[in-house]
């Protein structure tokens, strides 16, 4: 019942702070009843954050308009992943040369998307400052500190979409205010991405000042995620010297370390310590590593609801189309719960919206557990006909291209290639017992992880002129994970395959190769199909049409090449 309740108040307030495909550029005037009813006290203002982090979590959801997850828009593409099972309009994330444009619904969806988020939390940091407000604190110590961490948390949210924005779309409107019938505009203008990050960090750094090292609930982002993307808009900015200190701040709190041994219920089962921190995300199973992520099935400690994620069904392989599994699963002496048991036995069904290139699978050395056999699918397993207690091999992966689908001439684009039998990610294996075929996954997720912090340190060090320290900080996350000592000297795109090699299917692998200036370049290097039919203008995405269009008091320029 309590789920209930705060799905149907997220409900509601969503109702006042959503918009349509062309509200962020042309709002109209809203009915603030509910607004209103809602920002009168503390626990209306928890109530309106429980909504926005609600929108935070669509990045792990697809789009109103296509199939894919959010995410998988943005690792599509690049050096370490490409799409070979599309559709209708996912298409255009194969074929990028003839279908990537202005009209593309997966470009405005998440635009509007991040525009959303930056509405809603501009009309909480605005009704905060409403001298009203019942803040329900003790005293008025309490009820100002209960204000900032609230406005700190909006603010949070507010870098965290533009942080998307800047990297996708390049230079965007900037919006600081709430949107109502005062001040009502149709002639927004695109602010170069300089002064779009200086005011994230503005907002990062006020969010670092008013929100503790950790929470109860680990869906709210804390002190150290602030820190963690202020040293990544500092390494953006170039400026590593200060990036090199919010990471160190952060890697050297003591609320938060590396996992270096197994831990939690599994680690007694077969597994690794690097698996184990995906089927164990929090801190109270044991977890250290996780700084941000995101609660799914506890309703007393998950005010945002009960919402699924495309996650796994995304980036898994569509292992029942391969031969062998429907010569399984068509066999007559085999039972539907056997049937079944191959998604249990396997994490849950795969569509594979997202496939490894063969490159990005080579970077592993054979000892490096993360991509052992327990973090990296090595083999398809089915019970066995003859004693459906015992387990058997069904079919061992392999990153084999069928040529005459990968290309139909040489530089003509083709219909995909990867096969049924592609390896994946065994990140984020989740099976529904009442319908494990199905696509939805409701798992706990990591959303940032300490790992990442890592890296980002050595982007800054690099940055910074010591490559020694760099090598030294790499090698901190390469000795856990049972990868060799490396010896040789750190450059960007060492560090980025150590970013492939950690991340791979956890974060948006474009935002990386943009900051480094990289994207094309790795692309067309490691990403044999986008080798192509990559162009120079695919480095950021295209304003939507919808946004440029309705812009009607001046002129919105779109991005070269569209």
């Amino acid at each position: 019942m309590k789920l209930l309740k705060n799905l149907f108040l997220i409900l509601l307030f969503s109702i006042c702070i959503s918009c349509d495909e062309e509200e962020f550029l042309t709002e109209e005037p809203r009915d603030d009843i509910y607004a209103d009813q809602l920002y009168k006290d503390y626990e209306g203002f928890q109530m309106a954050l429980n909504a926005s982090y609600a929108l935070v979590r669509e990045e792990f959801s697809s789009t109103p308009n296509t199939s894919l997850a959010t995410q998988v828009y943005m690792l599509s593409g690049t050096d370490i992943a490409w799409s070979p099972n599309t559709s209708g309009t996912d298409s255009d994330w194969l074929n990028w040369s003839t279908d990537l444009s202005p009209d593309n619904d997966a470009i405005e969806d998440i635009f509007m998307w991040l525009s959303r988020e930056i509405n809603s939390v501009n009309k909480i940091i605005a009704r905060a400052e409403n001298p009203d407000i019942d803040w329900q604190g003790a005293d008025e110590n309490e009820d100002l500190k209960r204000k900032n961490e609230i406005i700190a948390h909006a603010r949070l949210l507010r870098a965290w979409a533009y942080r998307h924005l800047t990297y996708l779309y390049n230079d965007v409107p900037l919006n600081l205010d709430e949107i109502d019938g005062s001040n009502y505009k149709t002639d927004w203008e695109r602010k170069p991405v300089a002064e779009v990050r200086a005011q994230m960090i503005e907002d990062l750094i006020f969010a670092k000042d008013h929100l503790p090292w950790r929470y109860p609930n680990p869906s709210r982002a804390n002190k150290a995620v602030a820190m963690h993307y202020l040293a990544e808009t500092y390494c953006a900015m170039n400026q590593y010297e200060k990036a090199v200190t919010e990471a160190m701040n952060v890697i050297n709190n003591s609320n938060y370390s590396l996992v270096t041994s197994r831990f939690g219920e599994n680690a007694s089962n077969p597994g690794n310590l690097f698996i184990d921190m995906f089927r164990e995300p929090f801190y109270a199973s044991g977890n250290t590593e996780t700084l941000w992520g995101f609660l799914n099935i506890e309703e007393d400690v998950n005010p945002e609801g009960n919402f699924p994620n495309r996650i796994r069904d995304q980036y898994y392989s569509y292992y029942s189309n391969a031969a062998p599994v429907k010569n399984y699963m068509n066999n007559n002496n085999v039972s539907t719960d056997n049937q079944l048991k191959v998604y249990v036995y396997n994490g849950g069904k795969g569509a594979q919206r997202a496939a490894i290139t063969p490159w990005a699978y080579d970077l592993y050395e054979s000892e490096d557990i993360r991509s052992d056999e327990f973090s990296m699918a090595k083999y398809i397993t089915f019970p066995n006909l003859n004693n459906s207690s015992e387990v058997d091999t069904l079919l061992y992966t392999h990153t084999t291209i069928f040529e005459d689908q990968f290309f139909q001439t040489e530089k003509e684009e083709g219909t995909g290639g990867a096969s049924a039998e592609w390896p994946f990610t065994k990140k984020w294996d989740y099976v529904n017992l009442s319908d494990p075929k199905g696509v939805n996954s409701y798992n706990d997720f990591i959303y940032l992880r300490l790992a990442e912090t890592y890296l980002v340190l050595a982007e800054a060090q690099l940055g910074n002129g010591e490559p020694e320290a760099a090598r030294k900080t790499l090698n901190i996350l390469r000795n856990r994970s049972s990868a060799s000592e490396y010896t040789g000297m750190v450059d960007i795109d060492f560090i980025l395959d150590e970013r492939a090699r950690e991340l791979f299917g956890e974060v948006p692998r474009r935002h990386a190769l943009i900051r480094t200036g990289k994207f094309l370049e790795r692309a067309r290097a490691h990403n044999r199909y986008m080798f192509y039919h990559l162009k120079d203008y695919h480095v950021f995405w295209p304003i939507p049409q919808s946004v440029i269009d309705s812009n009607t008091g001046s002129t919105m320029e779109q991005n070269p090449g569209y």
